[in-house]
């Protein structure tokens, strides 16, 4: 009788395997990737290989900024990643990331930039707002921005590919041929982003298409053991308000293939003030919490996350007011306090 060979997989016995316990819940676990910086790593939690996290945000919210800002913090922990942008061309993606680096802008201009300090009790914080003269990025200073920008940082690199409507098998190929010609394995995929991929196979409504996208990645993030980024659109209703899950566009099926999703939103006072909120809306590991936090943002020098406090800790002035110096001048001109009322 000939007996089949049989294929061995990974069985944990529970019971037994108490330095795979451990491994689980230590520092040193292998599958640990990254947590971001402040408040917004802790509102996500720490990212592992096999994770598919995806960046929600109505259009021209900024969610190619913060798939960006993503990539730089997984290189600046030593990591290889890819960025893979299917709707910008190479030149875009490269002035942002430059912007992004070395916090200059394309044309030179003056920037606001807010900044989040604690009150006089040390229990909220306030809005301070300053310009900057920020300077024009030029083709001459490249090299010594690199090295006072770039050189700081452990040494893991970014590769950037920008292809338009490319299919998960293409992803494949793609990954393929860094792996075979480049000897580039990725620790974190980036993709910019997942609604604009194609399906090979026939489908019925685009809807269905976007299912289908969004489990073939989160497959692809397990079977490459990577970390996956991505990002998706709200829907119309979305724009310029705070919201919540159902908000999503298309295919509420997104979320459930993601291991985590966190909003980027902003209604009109926090553009003026130049912050943005984030909002987690689904977490698969720990207690889910209702917790929003703020952020400090500028996009002219590619800042998405320039400092990051929780919403509540965060006193909003009134009416649309601004704290700081220019906030202090305004309001005095309007017969205003520094808090949006009236003197």
């Amino acid at each position: 009788m000939v007996i089949p060979e049989v294929q061995r997989y990974g069985i944990v016995t529970f019971e037994d395997d108490l330095g795979k316990q451990k491994e689980a819940l230590g520092t040193k676990n292998k599958n640990y990737v990254h947590k971001f910086k402040e408040h917004v790593g802790q509102l996500m939690g720490p990212l592992y290989r096999g994770d598919f996290f995806a960046w929600i945000a109505p259009t021209g919210a900024g969610k190619s900024w913060w798939l960006m800002w993503s990539a730089k913090q997984f290189r600046e922990q030593g990591l290889n990643v890819l960025f893979l942008s299917l709707e910008m061309q190479e030149q875009s993606v490269l002035r942002r990331f430059q912007q992004m680096y070395y916090r200059r802008t394309l044309f030179g201009e003056d920037v606001a930039l807010a900044k989040f300090v604690k009150d006089e009790d040390g229990e909220k914080y306030r809005i301070v707002r300053n310009k900057i003269d920020a300077k024009q990025l030029r083709p001459d200073d490249i090299e010594e921005l690199k090295r006072r920008a770039i050189g700081r940082f452990p040494h893991g690199r970014l590769k950037i590919v920008c292809r338009s409507g490319i299919s998960i098998g293409e992803l494949k190929a793609i990954l393929s041929e860094l792996k075979y010609q480049s000897r580039f394995v990725p620790d974190a995929i980036v993709l910019d982003y997942a609604d604009k991929m194609t399906v090979s196979r026939r489908v019925h409504s685009e809807r269905e298409s976007y299912g289908i996208i969004w489990k073939e990645l989160r497959d692809l993030a397990l079977a490459n053991n990577v970390a996956m980024v991505s990002a998706s659109q709200t829907n119309r209703a979305a724009w310029g308000k705070h919201f919540a899950q159902e908000a999503i566009a298309e295919d509420y099926r997104k979320l459930t293939e993601v291991t985590g999703a966190v909003g980027i939103m902003a209604d009109k006072r926090d553009r003026e003030l130049g912050i943005t909120m984030l909002r987690m809306l689904k977490i698969r590991d720990g207690c889910y919490e209702s917790r929003d936090v703020y952020c400090s943002s500028n996009y002219h020098i590619g800042q998405p996350c320039m400092q990051s406090v929780w919403a509540k800790e965060l006193e909003l002035p009134e009416n649309g007011g601004e704290y700081g110096e220019i906030g202090a001048r305004r309001a005095a001109r309007r017969g205003l306090s520094r808090s949006g009322r009236k003197i």
